[in-house]
Formats: C-alpha cells, structure tokens, sequence
C-alpha cells in the first residue's frame, strides 16, 4: 500500500474521533508486515490537530514572478498584498504556525524585509540575518 493510502486511513481514524494509539494499533492488525510507524500515525494525527486537510507529501505554495527588479520594497509590498492569495488554501491553524523560509538575497535581507519578517513572524522565520540562518 502507498504511504498516501495510510494517511488517508490514519486522516479516518482521526475524523472517527480514534486516538492516534488506537489508530496506529489498528492498523498493525491490519497491515502486520506494512503498517507505517508509530512516529508517522502520531505526526499526521498532530498534522490533523492542527488543521491540515492535505495527505499529501507537502503544502507548498507556487512560485511568483516579479515584472520587475526584486528589492526590498517590491519584497514586502508581495509579502502584505500577495502573499495571502497564496495561503487562501492552506487552514488557519497551520498558517498561524507556520515558518517562514527564504534565502539570503540582498531583497531578503533588506532592514524593511527583516523588519517586516520579524515582526510578523518572529522566531519562525529561517534566512540570512533571522532566528534561524540559513546555511
């Protein structure tokens, strides 16, 4: 069975109101030789918890394409007037958990970016100069 198939099974154990124990038990009785890890049943449970919707691999976002030059002003005047359009998709709980990640590109790094990075994101925010660098 695909790793798909059991998050759309581990996805009806947790609308079923199952714990993620009972599911991860169920599904060893099920599927003795196959059945994901206790570590996979117990993160999508916490995914769903969260909010998450998708049992796909991942919720990325598409890319956007500048008209012109990228610099720090452009960079944030996408992050508040077009950055929402992309998240419309995506559920409230995981975007108001959700880190921010970008590389370190002179636009990226700007005072007005990081500021507005900062105070937006805070400590959830990976790129040059943030919490978290990026290597």
């Amino acid at each position: 069975m695909e790793k798909q198939e059991y998050r759309i099974l581990i996805k009806h154990c947790f609308l079923m109101g199952k714990t993620s124990e009972q599911s991860l038990q169920w599904l060893q009785k099920c599927y003795p030789t196959s059945a994901p890890s206790r570590t996979t049943v117990y993160r999508w449970f916490s995914e769903f918890k969260m909010g998450r919707i998708s049992t796909e691999d991942a919720e990325l976002i598409n890319p956007y394409f500048f008209e012109e030059s990228l610099n720090g002003q452009n960079y944030v005047r996408f992050l508040r007037e077009q950055l929402g359009y992309f998240l419309v998709n995506i559920p409230l709980m995981i975007r108001l958990n959700m880190w921010f990640m970008h590389d370190g590109a002179p636009a990226h790094f700007s005072r007005i970016a990081r500021h507005h990075l900062n105070r937006n994101y805070g400590q959830r925010c990976i790129g040059r100069g943030g919490p978290i660098t990026w290597p």
